[in-house]
């Protein structure tokens, strides 16, 4: 019975740091079509340090991709499959240090004019 309590202790100690190590990270600032470096939202890096990632989710967004192999940047150029609704793509990031992000950017829509009759200078998104 002390070795089961033991083994859930250990269990649950290893859990915690697994999430402990991971950093959610989000970008709110994006516009569509523009290369972009991601790695640098992540703080102060050590020298060195590489990244790989998958794609956890993608939500009105194209041009995405997971890189396999270590990059020292977070690049994409990320674009909207419909360019007036806003999307999301969120990333799973793992450096070389074993720190984990949770790396989630939100697109911002092109402005677009929706009712040419009515439209004003007034737009919102990128632009």
């Amino acid at each position: 019975m002390l070795m089961r309590k033991i083994f859930i202790l250990l269990i649950f100690v290893f859990f915690l740091t697994g999430i402990k190590g991971q950093n959610n990270v989000t970008v709110s600032d994006y516009c569509p079509g523009i290369s972009r470096d991601f790695s640098t939202s992540f703080g102060t890096l050590a020298p060195g340090v590489t990244f790989t990632w998958t794609v956890a989710a993608a939500t009105n967004v194209k041009n995405h991709t997971p890189q396999s192999t270590a990059s020292p940047t977070v690049t994409q150029n990320i674009g909207l499959t419909n360019p007036a609704s806003p999307g999301v793509l969120a990333l799973r990031v793992t450096a070389s240090d074993a720190k984990i992000y949770n790396l989630t950017i939100n697109i911002q829509a092109l402005p677009y004019i929706n009712n040419k009759n009515a439209w004003s200078t007034y737009a919102n998104g990128c632009g």
